[in-house]
Order: C-alpha cells, then structure tokens, then sequence
C-alpha cells in the first residue's frame, strides 16, 4: 500500500475483507478497533514497516492464516487475541519489533513458522496454550537477546530453528 502520508484508519466494518495489506504505512500510528465479527473472513493482514505504529487493539480474527508485524520499530505491545484463539494462524512474523516486550498467551494450533528475530527488547516467549505447537516446521528467535527461557514445547514437525545470538538464553527444552 506504502500510504506514507496514512496517520489514522476508522474502525473496519468490512465483512467480506480477506486480505489487509497496510504494509509501509510509515506514519500510520494508530490501529482501529476490530468491530465484533466484521473481520471475520480475513486470512491475510500485513502491518510491515508501520514503523510508528505502537500499538493495536485486541483482535478477534477467527480465519486469520498470515500476521505480519515486521518492523514495526515503535510497536511495544502485541495485540492481545480473543481467547488466546488464534486456530487458523500458520505464519507469524514478528521480526524487528525493536520496542516490543512481550507476548500474550497464544493458541497456535495450525502454526507452521514462526519468526521473531530481532526482537531486542522481548523479554519472554510468548506463552502457548498447552505448549502445542505440532505443526510448527520453522522457528526462528535470532537475536533475541533478552530472552531467556523459551517454555517446553511440542516440536513434532520442527525442521528449522535458529536461537543464534540469543545471548541470554538459559533454558530451552522442547517435548
């Protein structure tokens, strides 16, 4: 889209959306509530390089597949989802949320990769509901340099993972 002129969006009442793409939106800083069901088909959203973009309110996205956050240098807090349900989810990619903390708790039952490189300030991985995350085949956390303990995880498909440069890493264990 690469609106870079884009501050704000009015609350999204768009029913049959299947794909958000608000990708470089450089001036975008706010997120609108999500209205109650009126996302309810997206598959795709995509906030890459909204760099000052802070924060987004709690999202219920039942069909959401992709969720990008990349580079959203200025995003400190995670969306928190509706019931930590997040079934459909397969990628999440998180990399380079410079000011991002931490995490909410997550069910990610059809989660396939996960990316959260670069992440400088995330002080915790994010919790997963049941630690099942058996569909997962790529994982990478590379200079996470604050995290320090990633909790067990069911790995059963994992082909990939990269922990390089997680220089405070002290416990990792997967089931």
């Amino acid at each position: 889209m690469r609106c870079i002129k884009l501050r704000r969006i009015p609350p999204l009442k768009l029913a049959s959306l299947e794909e958000l793409d608000l990708s470089g939106c450089s001036c975008l800083e706010s997120f609108p509530p999500v209205v109650d069901g009126l996302l309810g088909k997206l598959k795709t959203m995509s906030l890459r390089s909204c760099v000052k973009l802070r924060s987004i309110p709690p999202l219920k996205l039942t069909s959401l597949e992709k969720l990008d956050l990349s580079h959203c240098f200025s995003l400190e807090t995670f969306p928190l989802v509706v019931d930590s349900f997040l079934g459909k989810l397969k990628t999440l990619l998180v990399q380079s949320c410079h000011n991002l903390r931490s995490i909410p708790p997550l069910k990610l039952d059809s989660l396939e990769t996960l990316d959260l490189s670069h992440c400088y300030s995330l002080e915790s991985f994010p919790p997963v509901v049941d630690g099942l995350v058996d569909k997962l085949k790529t994982m990478s956390v590379r200079n996470c340099i604050k995290i320090k303990i990633i909790p067990p995880l069911v790995l059963a498909s994992l082909e990939e993972l990269d922990l390089s440069n997680c220089t405070s890493l002290e416990s990792f264990s997967p089931v």
